[in-house]
């Protein structure tokens, strides 16, 4: 009996490693796969670009040829089927079009949407507003000693324009400083929620509901019940040889190394079970 509680133990561990390992195993790592999706949606909103300029300039020529024909007097029979197939091509180009333009419209909104693209966003315009800060900066020092040199000499009525101008360059420095400062700000949040997001209800994604996996949950599930109810029936057992040892020191022992080996199994199974239920709440909506 001391040996089958054991092996209930083991079985116990081993079920939990790999009920962990399947949950683990099974989180979505979207952050791997934000700058693969930034570059695929580059690619299909170049495509695309490329492509409706190319149906614009058809669209162009073939409206052109259209107009010269409908300005005949008296087209041919010729100039007249030219003309049907010319309409035929007008539609199919703004078909074509009008594809081209929901697919990057899509991609444009996906890339928009994306981690990575954001980040990157983010980063040009705080380089943008530091070369902005700069440049007024320099303004700022020209603009001053332009006030300077007009002092000299003169009172502030005569260097109002100076003065204006002055003011102006010191409120764009003081505003670009402002908005760098508030920049910087969203920036670290960024990084802050880049860094949470795994953990928070952002960063959650739908459980693939394949076949597999399914069957591998129930399998895991089925298995953990299983060891579970076997833990409390040894549980029961080591009690009750306890209770009817009757002061015999073996049968005691038996039933103590029975109920300790039940206790423990019982724990992990459910440390197990709470374990993988977590990982699956944090990392899947529900």
């Amino acid at each position: 009996m001391k040996e089958f509680c054991r092996l209930i133990g083991i079985v116990v561990i081993i079920i939990a490693y790999l009920s962990g390992t399947l949950a683990i195993s099974s989180i979505p790592i979207t952050h791997a796969d934000d700058a693969a999706d930034l570059e695929n949606q580059e690619q299909i909103i170049e495509d695309s670009e490329l492509a409706i300029s190319n149906l614009e300039k058809q669209l162009a020529d073939l409206m052109e040829e259209k107009a010269e024909i409908e300005a005949l007097q008296s087209p041919s029979t010729e100039e007249t089927a030219l003309l049907e197939t010319i309409n035929m091509g007008i539609d199919t180009t703004n078909e074509l079009l009008k594809n081209h333009r929901k697919n990057l419209s899509a991609a444009t909104q996906s890339r928009d949407d994306n981690p990575e693209y954001q980040k990157s966003n983010l980063d040009k315009q705080y380089q943008e507003l530091i070369d902005a800060t700069n440049a007024r900066k320099v303004e700022l020092e020209k603009k001053t000693r332009d006030y300077l040199k007009c002092m000299v000499g003169e009172d502030d009525a005569a260097c109002a324009t100076e003065k204006t101008a002055l003011d102006d360059a010191a409120t764009a420095v003081r505003k670009t400083i402002r908005d760098l400062t508030d920049l910087e700000q969203e920036i670290n949040t960024e990084r802050t929620l880049d860094v949470s997001r795994v953990f928070s209800l952002e960063g959650r994604e739908e459980r693939p509901n394949t076949s597999i996996s399914t069957f591998l949950d129930t399998i895991a599930n089925w298995m953990i019940t299983l060891v579970a109810s076997l833990a409390v029936t040894t549980l029961i057992v080591g009690g009750f040889m306890m209770v009817i040892s009757g002061g015999d020191e073996n049968r005691l022992e038996m039933g103590k190394t029975i109920f300790e080996y039940s206790i423990i199994g019982l724990v992990i199974t459910l440390l197990a079970y709470g374990i993988v239920s977590l990982i699956q709440s944090v990392f899947y909506a529900v």
